[in-house]
């Protein structure tokens, strides 16, 4: 088993790199040192995005965390030691969740301290994560760049694809494919010098429409059963998959859509997206002339058919 210091010296090396080839070369060689059992656990744990969702630890709780020097004899804890003390670790109380990073900081060198401290905050700082990750994996198994983004993608994991990948079978069609219930990764803007680039970058014919500054959704309905995920692919329980079931209550045909919901006033004008977010809080009471209103802007399933990579004329179609 590989210790968790070996992957602590690299997110330092490539935090002192500069190079973006370099970072991904210097990662993909890590990568293939590691047994195929440790590649999910690794890889969650550099890109920040672990298999168990945010680690949810504050910097005020790593200020009452008090580890002492290293133990004398003390086991180094490996990375697949480490992703299960993690586990959890958010759910426990103050008390044992505080002894048990103690404990385990106390099993790790200084440098391993930091950059543990690093990934159960922010996330390790070294420098693209995800969009490196995604090319260390392509250079270390062989495979394109494209089709690890796909699988990424539609699977909303780097991790399952990167385990996937060291299992020998390549990216499988279910991580490349949607599949209702499982959130895909949100299609985000790009930037562009004028609008004749952007143009050219789509090929010519674009379609504009209004932004709304709401809270980014994605909806799940699969024989009456809808869920709702963020942006960041969390699931938004049950309360605001009630209220958007009452909107969808006409739709008679399994769908994925992509959408807004923003809260309005009575001339359906939004307010300011921090109304909204107080707005989908609990114990939230609307106030005279105020609604949560969906805008779907999308339709990325429907039917039973997924529609992710027909053209968007197809799409708006569809919706």
């Amino acid at each position: 088993m590989t210790p968790f210091e070996s992957l602590a010296k690299t997110s330092l090396l490539l935090r002192a790199t500069r190079a973006r080839s370099a970072k991904a070369e210097l990662l993909s060689t890590f990568l293939r040192t590691l047994e195929p059992g440790e590649i999910g656990a690794a890889v969650g744990l550099l890109s920040g995005s672990t298999r168990f969702g945010k680690v949810g630890i504050g910097y005020t709780t790593l200020g009452r965390v008090e580890a002492g020097p290293a133990e004398i004899g003390a086991l180094p804890p490996s990375i697949q030691d480490v992703e299960r003390e993690l586990e959890g670790l958010a759910e426990r109380t103050p008390k044992d969740r505080d002894s048990a990073l103690a404990r385990l900081f106390a099993r790790l060198s200084l440098e391993g301290r930091g950059v543990l401290s690093e990934i159960v905050t922010d996330g390790p700082r070294q420098g693209g994560l995800e969009g490196l990750m995604i090319a260390a994996l392509a250079r270390a198994f062989g495979t394109s760049e494209g089709e690890i983004r796909r699988g990424v993608m539609m699977s909303g994991s780097v991790w399952a694809v990167a385990a996937a990948l060291a299992s020998g079978e390549g990216v499988p069609p279910e991580l490349r494919t949607l599949v209702p219930g499982r959130p895909v990764r949100p299609m985000l803007a790009e930037a562009a010098k004028s609008p004749e680039e952007a143009l050219t970058n789509v090929g010519g014919e674009a379609l504009a429409d209004v932004k709304i500054d709401g809270v980014r959704v994605q909806i799940h309905c699969t024989n009456g059963h809808v869920q709702v995920f963020s942006r960041a692919l969390a699931d938004l329980g049950e309360r605001l998959a009630s209220a958007v079931r009452v909107c969808l209550s006409g739709l008679d045909r399994d769908c994925v859509l992509d959408a807004e919901i923003a809260l309005v006033d009575a001339a359906d004008r939004p307010f300011a997206f921090q109304d909204t977010m107080s707005a989908l809080g609990e114990g939230w009471a609307p106030g005279p002339d105020q609604r949560l209103r969906l805008f779907v802007f999308d339709v990325l399933a429907l039917g039973g058919e997924v529609l992710v990579d027909r053209p968007l004329r197809d799409r708006r179609d569809a919706l």
